[in-house]
């Protein structure tokens, strides 16, 4: 059976692979390590040792040669809901749903296929292809994909933005058979490593940047140099990897003036030009005087 998972799926099929994938990334994100992603620390071991050979090992040998994603579709690797929602940049709502499995799932496809029909009906906001797209039924969705492939000429998602600039014949049967490209699905995995890496970078440099931020206007100027000293050593155990933080005095310079200004100044400033006038005049209206 893992000879099988190995081949279909690389060892991210093997069962729990992606469940402890996002416990290990959990745990050390919260302990403030130098590690972005387990799978991307794993993907570079492997290269070290056989070049090349990362997309085989971790994504299967079967998807090389099929245009569709086998190994998402026999993967046993995330077998227990929500284990992500503790991650940095976790899609809250997503994990929720993962959690309250097939039902939830199908209950929120119906009510947006209610909601697309709704908008076919009266609006050009959408089309019967997106009706389609986000069906509850596994196979309408498939039709939906092909049909809107078919059109564009190339793999697109549901906004309409392009995944892969072409689509090939076989890429648009096997979307028909159920199986999503091979092409957008590994590009979608890249995606996801380098987003965790990114987004963990982020919640790093934004706790800092927040705790700079409130000592520099509590007055407390040795709080704030405690806290770019722990910048700097932080900086020098990541330094050259994705989780460096760069010009950290600047951009929290820069955040100190806008955490600074009247909470109204910072809407306005942050709202669309076209509607500042309007949303002005409404806080005027409503009694807000500008300081």
């Amino acid at each position: 059976m893992l000879t099988a998972l190995f081949i279909l799926g690389g060892i991210t099929a093997f069962p729990f692979a992606e469940d402890l994938e996002d416990l290990v990334d959990t745990i050390a994100q919260s302990l403030g390590w130098k590690q972005g992603s387990i799978r991307g620390e794993i993907a570079k071991l492997i290269d070290e040792v056989a070049p090349g050979m990362s997309p085989y090992v971790l994504s299967g040998l079967a998807n090389s040669v099929f245009t569709g994603d086998i190994g998402v579709r026999t993967s046993l690797g995330n077998f227990i809901p929500g284990t992500g929602l503790l991650l940095a940049g976790a899609n809250t709502t997503r994990e929720l749903m993962e959690i309250g499995g097939p039902a939830a799932g199908f209950l929120q496809q119906s009510f947006n296929t209610v909601v697309d029909a709704a908008q076919l009906a009266f609006t050009e906001k959408k089309t019967f292809a997106d009706l389609l797209r986000d069906s509850p039924v596994t196979m309408a969705r498939a039709f939906g994909d092909a049909y809107t492939y078919t059109q564009a000429g190339a793999i697109i998602d549901k906004r309409g933005y392009v995944v892969s600039p072409d689509v090939s014949t076989a890429e648009i049967v096997t979307r028909v058979l159920g199986f999503y490209p091979e092409r957008a699905s590994s590009e979608y995995q890249q995606i996801r490593i380098s987003k965790r890496t990114a987004d963990y970078q982020r919640q790093v440099s934004s706790g800092f940047q927040q705790a700079w931020i409130k000592a520099k206007i509590m007055g407390d100027d040795d709080r704030a140099d405690a806290v770019a000293d722990a910048v700097k050593d932080w900086n020098q155990a990541a330094k050259g990897t994705a989780l460096e933080i760069r010009n950290f005095t600047r951009n929290a310079n820069r955040a100190l003036r806008e955490a600074e200004r009247p909470a109204m100044e910072r809407f306005l400033r942050t709202a669309p030009r076209a509607s500042r006038e309007e949303i002005d005049r409404t806080a005027t209206l409503l009694g807000y005087e500008e300081e």
